[in-house]
């Protein structure tokens, strides 16, 4: 049996300029079929929900504060008649519960977001762990391509782009974030947090791409 996923396998903390319900946060529905873990970039897609990943070149980028598969998420299913309320699972928090057509309870999964513009310094473990990540350097979303690690859902991970000659930033990608502070030995910018993960620290940035 494989072992259970912990709560700290993924992780996403504010680690400076954090000032809770003042921050720029956004909650929204999780696209039908999407996934997240906490920590992933996540947009806003032609739908109006929320999906791992850039969704289009110039979507907002967010931070997903927490993951579609959380209690407070995914804990939003009916339950039976009768159902005694130690079993009845969350229905006022993130996950909302709404009304089909026929009166059936139905599952809306949302999340929330922190929102790239915000003044606030963050870690992740969604990041391409083959990425060399030096400070200073841009933040994209990630592009699977031949021979890279990845995981099951590698959707929502960020990876380092590299400045052009001249130190001018590219801008045929969508710029995500900048590293903001790197380790002193092994992968520069690949560091390890409390809990053991290896975690990226960055500012999130908004910088869309030109075509």
């Amino acid at each position: 049996m494989a072992d259970p996923g912990q709560n700290y396998d993924h992780l996403l903390d504010p680690i400076s300029g954090y000032d809770g319900m003042h921050d720029l946060q956004y909650r929204g529905a999780v696209e039908a079929g999407e996934e997240n873990h906490r920590g992933s970039l996540m947009t806003v897609n032609a739908n109006g929900n929320v999906q791992p990943g850039m969704s289009t070149v110039n979507a907002m980028p967010m931070w997903a504060i927490n993951a579609s598969d959380d209690f407070d998420v995914a804990g939003g299913t009916a339950w039976g008649a009768g159902a005694q309320p130690l079993y009845r699972v969350d229905s006022g928090n993130i996950a909302g519960q709404t009304l089909a057509a026929d009166n059936s309870t139905v599952l809306r999964r949302h999340i929330a977001c922190f929102v790239a513009t915000g003044g606030y310094e963050l870690v992740t473990t969604e990041f391409n762990p083959s990425g060399v990540y030096h400070e200073n350097l841009p933040l994209v979303s990630y592009t699977v391509v031949g021979g890279e690690a990845t995981d099951s859902r590698p959707k929502g991970w960020v990876d380092v782009t590299a400045l052009n000659a001249g130190e001018t930033v590219p801008i045929d990608e969508t710029i995500v974030g900048v590293i903001s502070k790197v380790n002193t030995a092994g992968n520069p910018g690949i560091m390890t947090e409390v809990y053991n993960q290896s975690v990226i620290q960055f500012w999130p940035v908004y910088l869309p791409a030109r075509a």
